[in-house]
C-alpha cells in the first residue's frame, strides 16, 4: 500500500492525516502477467522508480496502464510517458504502447 498526502510547507498551516489518498497493489492477475510480458512494460518498469499499474476488465477484452507514482505525487504529466496495453479476452496482446501520462485514464 503506498499513501499520498499533501503536506503544507507553509508554518502554521494544520496537516489532516486523514485526508491522505492510498493506493493498493493489484492482485496478480492473469491479465497483469500477460503485460508484464511485453517489451513496453519490461522498459517501463526497468526504468521508472515506482511503477504502478491499474487494471480495467471488460467484455472486449482488458486494459493494463502503468504510471510512475512519483509522477504523480509530483502532479506532473504533462511531459511524462506511461504505458498502455489492451488484451482480448483471449489474454492477446491487442495493442502496446507508450502514452503520454495525461493521457492514461485508469487510476
Amino acid at each position: 500500500m503506498l499513501c499520498l498526502a499533501d503536506v503544507p510547507n507553509i508554518f502554521g498551516r494544520a496537516f489532516d492525516p486523514e485526508s491522505a489518498h492510498c493506493l493498493h497493489k493489484p492482485e496478480a492477475s492473469p491479465e497483469l502477467a500477460a503485460a508484464q510480458n511485453t517489451a513496453p512494460v519490461q522498459a517501463y518498469i526497468r526504468a521508472v522508480p515506482f511503477p504502478r499499474a491499474a487494471i480495467a476488465k471488460s467484455a472486449e477484452g482488458s486494459e493494463i496502464e502503468l504510471r510512475s507514482m512519483r509522477d504523480v505525487a509530483e502532479h506532473e504529466t504533462a511531459r511524462r510517458v506511461g504505458v498502455r496495453i489492451t488484451l482480448d479476452p483471449k489474454l492477446t496482446v491487442s495493442t502496446e504502447e507508450y502514452v503520454w501520462a495525461k493521457d492514461l485514464r485508469l487510476r
